[in-house]
C-alpha cells in the first residue's frame, strides 16, 4: 500500500512539473512579443534598453548596434535570463541535476591542461550577463573530480540563496574576497581547489582596479582576475552564458589564456598586461552579442582611449586629465596630478556618504574639475568629446 502510495505521488510529481515546464516555455515565447509592445510603450529614460542604447552611440565601435531592435533584445534577454535564475534557484534537488544536466549546453570544452600536458588550476571569467552563476554552476558540475568552486563576487542570487543552489547542485561555494587585497587568500584556495568563478567589471573600492582598453575606451576594472590567476599559477578561461530557446542555457568557452606569457618582475604590469588580453576577448564577443551585457551603463564614466596629438601641453593635459578620469585611484597614489590639472585642492564639507567616499578614493580632488578641465581644451583645440 505505502509504494502504491509512493508511486501516485511520483506520477503527480512528475504530470505537475511537466505541466509547469509546459508553462513556463509558454511565457518564455511570450516574452519577445512584450518586449516589443514596452519598448513601444514606456519612456525611453524608464526604458533599460533604450538608456543602454544612448550609451552605445557614444562607443564608435558599437555605434552600428544603438539601433531599436538591440533596445528590444536587451530588455528580452534580460527578461530571459530572471525567469531562468527563477526557476533554477527554486527547482528541487532531482529537477535540479536535471535541468543543469540536459538543459544547459555547452560549446566549447573546459581545458585542464596546458600545452605541456600540466594539470593547472582555472579561473573562470565571465561578464555580467545575468546567468553567469547559473553557468559556473553548471560547469563545475561537469568537471568531474573538480568540482568546487570558488565565487569571488556576489552573484545574481543572495548569497544565501546562492549557497543552497550550489549545495542542491553537488557544489561547494565559497564566497571568496575578489579585493586586491584579497588575492594572495585566493590564489591559495584556488591552488587547493583548482576552480575559481569571477566576473571582472565589477568592483567595490576604485583603488582596487586597472584602467583597461575596452571597446575604444579606459575601463576601469577589477584587478583582482588577473592578479589572482598570476599567483595561482592558473589558466583563465573567458566563458559567455546566455538565455537559448525552451528554458534552456548556452555556454560558450573560449580558448584559455596562459598566465605565463605575462610573468613580470613588476606584479602591477603583469596584471595590467593580462587584464587587456581578458577584455579584449570579452570585448569581441559583446561585439557581436552586445544584448547580453548588463553593465553598459559602465561605459557613461569613461573616457576615450586616445594618446596625446602632439607634444603641445594642451594635448597632453587633455590626454592626462582624461586617464584621471577614467582611473581616480591614480590622483590617490600621485596627488600631484590633481594639483597639476586643477590647482590646490580645497576641502569642501560635504552632506553625504557618498560624498565622502568619492573624495577620500580620489584624495580629496574632486574629478569635476578634471572633466571641466578637458572640455576647456576640447574646445580649445576643436576636439569633438
Amino acid at each position: 500500500m505505502f509504494a502504491r502510495s509512493k508511486a501516485r505521488v511520483a506520477r503527480v510529481a512528475r504530470v505537475a512539473w511537466c505541466a509547469t515546464r509546459a508553462l513556463l516555455v509558454f511565457a518564455d515565447a511570450l516574452l519577445a512579443p512584450c518586449a516589443l509592445f514596452v519598448s513601444w510603450l514606456v519612456p525611453a529614460p524608464v526604458h533599460r534598453g533604450h538608456r543602454a542604447r544612448r550609451v552605445l552611440a557614444r562607443v564608435p565601435a558599437m555605434r552600428p548596434h544603438a539601433t531599436a531592435r538591440f533596445s528590444r533584445q536587451l530588455l528580452l534577454s534580460h527578461w530571459r535570463s530572471s525567469l531562468r535564475r527563477h526557476l533554477v534557484s527554486r527547482l528541487p534537488e532531482a529537477r535540479l541535476h536535471a535541468y543543469l544536466d540536459t538543459l544547459v549546453r555547452i560549446e566549447g570544452e573546459v581545458v585542464l591542461q596546458d600545452e605541456s600536458g600540466e594539470r593547472r588550476p582555472i579561473v573562470i571569467v565571465t561578464h555580467d550577463c545575468g546567468l553567469a552563476f547559473v553557468g559556473c554552476v553548471a560547469l563545475a558540475r561537469r568537471l568531474r573530480d573538480q568540482r568546487l568552486l570558488g565565487v569571488a563576487t556576489a552573484p545574481e542570487l543572495p548569497i544565501e540563496r546562492a549557497r543552497a543552489l550550489g549545495r542542491r547542485a553537488g557544489v561547494a561555494i565559497e564566497f571568496l574576497c575578489g579585493q586586491w587585497a584579497g588575492a594572495r587568500r585566493a590564489a591559495g584556495w584556488l591552488r587547493r581547489e583548482g576552480c575559481l568563478a569571477i566576473t571582472p567589471e565589477l568592483f567595490d573600492d576604485p583603488r582596487d582596479v586597472v584602467a583597461v582598453p575596452f571597446l575604444g575606451r579606459w575601463l576601469g576594472a577589477a584587478a583582482a582576475p588577473a592578479a589572482i590567476a598570476l599567483r595561482g599559477d592558473a589558466l583563465v578561461i573567458p566563458v559567455h552564458v546566455v538565455a537559448c530557446a525552451r528554458l534552456g542555457v548556452c555556454i560558450r568557452i573560449q580558448p584559455p589564456i596562459e598566465t605565463r606569457r605575462f610573468r613580470d618582475p613588476d606584479e602591477r604590469q603583469a596584471v595590467f598586461a593580462l587584464s587587456c588580453a581578458l577584455f579584449a576577448r570579452l570585448g569581441a564577443e559583446l561585439i557581436a552579442r552586445p544584448e547580453h551585457w548588463r553593465q553598459w551603463d559602465l561605459l557613461r564614466q569613461t573616457a576615450p582611449l586616445d594618446l596625446p596629438k602632439s607634444a603641445a601641453m594642451e594635448d597632453l593635459e587633455l590626454a592626462l586629465a582624461r586617464r584621471c578620469q577614467a582611473f581616480p585611484a591614480l590622483l590617490l597614489r600621485v596627488p600631484q596630478l590633481g594639483a597639476a590639472l586643477c590647482g590646490p585642492a580645497r576641502s569642501t564639507p560635504s552632506s553625504t556618504t557618498g560624498a565622502r567616499e568619492t573624495s577620500r578614493a580620489t584624495g580629496g580632488i574632486s574629478r569635476k574639475p578634471l572633466r571641466r578641465r578637458a572640455q576647456q581644451v576640447e574646445r580649445q583645440r576643436g576636439v569633438p568629446p
